[in-house]
């Protein structure tokens, strides 16, 4: 193949490349499937499924201490078959966070420099301006059990980071700390990446935080790629009933094509309401889908009559309602769905959902552009 072939160019814009990669522990079962992915220099890149989906797989075979069964992983164009880990370039960060307990933090994170044979006025250099990095001066004599969980995730950033790597991996490095340390941490993670501009990709089950942390998320089931976008488009755009339902809070409508028109489609849901959606991925008449709803794109009337601009219209029982601040959530019985969810923000104009009551009957609309008709098919 010559080097002006579209394949080449893309390996030469590529900083990592996964070329039909393959994992299998036992020989039949495969936990990674055709796996192809490049990743841009400077990409915050995560890998984002359900625990079993292979995307920590993913993430181990580019560092080194698993072996594809089948095709190559690439990083700035090197193939990285036959290159042991510790010779790859690449720093990592683990969910135990590793560290040396016998060591304090300043020789935690000299460690990878002597290994590299730096001298001993480059290495205190280093250790002071990555200590300075994280925030952690002063904390240089402490052992790990003298710091928080916080403190110890900043010094095992800090180690990944103190010898420039080519890329910086991590896996699921925030599971262990608490909802506000973990909040803190992703803005900490975020601000890091935007001032050292290093290649980051990020393994997490938890959809909140990739969400928070990428500028795409790839998407794992059952060891295939669901699909790979900015957060943005996953959310707005979910191309399969899976990412629908993994990626955000959904109202998941099943249902039957009962025609198609242009870039729409008529589905009739098993609870006999008829509705009209986007056709995502072609469903022809007679196509099972789940129809892709989001929460707050549904707008709620005391009658059907009041929904002007909404071409979708059903009635609901209002079961509970819930006041959160910012945004009122409504849960009702709709489309013989016992758990419809409504989110509305609290501004003027849902005055009568405040006032309404428990077993209530309402009115809920919303519009073509606002709901996806997905494919059930099986996945391959």
């Amino acid at each position: 193949m010559s080097s002006s072939s579209p394949r080449a160019a893309s390996r030469r814009d590529s900083f990592v490349a996964f070329e039909h990669v393959q994992k299998s522990y036992d020989g039949e079962t495969l936990v990674v499937e055709d796996f192809n992915l490049t990743i841009e220099r400077g990409e915050f890149l995560t890998l984002l499924g359900p625990s079993g989906s292979g995307k920590t797989t993913c993430l181990l075979m580019l560092a080194g201490f698993e072996v594809p069964s089948a095709g190559q992983i690439r990083l700035a164009d090197k193939v990285l078959d036959n290159i042991p880990p510790h010779q790859r370039e690449i720093g990592l960060v683990f969910q135990n966070y590793a560290l040396f307990p016998h060591m304090t933090v300043a020789e935690n994170l000299a460690f990878p420099l002597k290994v590299r044979k730096f001298d001993k006025s480059a290495i205190a250099r280093k250790v002071n301006d990555t200590l300075a990095m994280v925030r952690l001066q002063g904390f240089e004599h402490r052992k790990p059990n003298q710091l928080s969980g916080g403190q110890q995730q900043r010094v095992a950033v800090a180690r990944a980071l103190i010898f420039d790597p080519k890329i910086l991996l991590m896996d699921e490095p925030l599971c262990a700390l608490d909802k506000n340390l973990r909040d803190q941490m992703q803005i900490e993670i975020r601000e890091l990446h935007r001032t050292l501009g290093i290649t980051v990709v990020y393994v997490t089950h938890d959809q909140s935080e990739a969400m928070t942390l990428s500028s795409r998320i790839v998407v794992f089931d059952e060891g295939t790629v669901q699909q790979v976008a900015a957060p943005s488009d996953l959310y707005e755009k979910p191309q399969n009933a899976f990412v629908a339902q993994f990626v955000g809070e959904n109202n998941g409508l099943q249902g039957t094509v009962e025609k198609t028109q242009g870039k729409s489609c008529h589905v009739r849901l098993r609870s006999g309401e008829n509705i009209e959606a986007e056709n995502v991925g072609d469903n022809a008449k007679g196509a099972q889908v789940l129809v892709s709803l989001r929460p707050e794109r549904v707008q709620l009337a005391a009658n059907i009559s009041d929904l002007t601009r909404c071409q979708n219209k059903v009635e609901g029982k209002l079961r509970e309602k819930i006041f959160l601040g910012d945004h009122m959530r409504a849960r009702f019985f709709a489309c013989n769905k016992e758990g419809f969810v409504v989110n509305l923000p609290n501004k003027e104009g849902i005055e009568h959902v405040k006032v309404a009551r428990e077993g209530q009957n309402m009115a809920l609309g919303w519009r073509v552009e606002d709901c996806r008709a997905l494919g059930l098919a099986k996945r391959s």
